[in-house]
């Protein structure tokens, strides 16, 4: 099996560009709805959901280092 990089401007990279974007855009919204739900029953299952989109964001900005410097 190969593990070889896919090329700069190629198909992979580009969707690993909108990936990110689309990733960044989903926790800006969650936090978004993190702050209003302060203080109220939906605070914890809000507080969760922001945790996970910044995991999101931060496998995603891996990822593209990864095609764009291979580390």
């Amino acid at each position: 099996m190969s593990l070889e990089r896919p090329a700069p401007g190629g198909q992979a990279h580009e969707s690993a560009v909108k990936r990110l974007d689309a990733a960044r855009d989903a926790r800006s919204r969650l936090r978004h709805a993190a702050d209003d739900a302060r203080g109220t029953p939906g605070e914890d299952a809000a507080a969760d959901d922001l945790r996970e989109a910044g995991d999101r964001v931060a496998a995603s900005e891996s990822w593209l280092t990864w095609l764009e410097r291979g580390f």
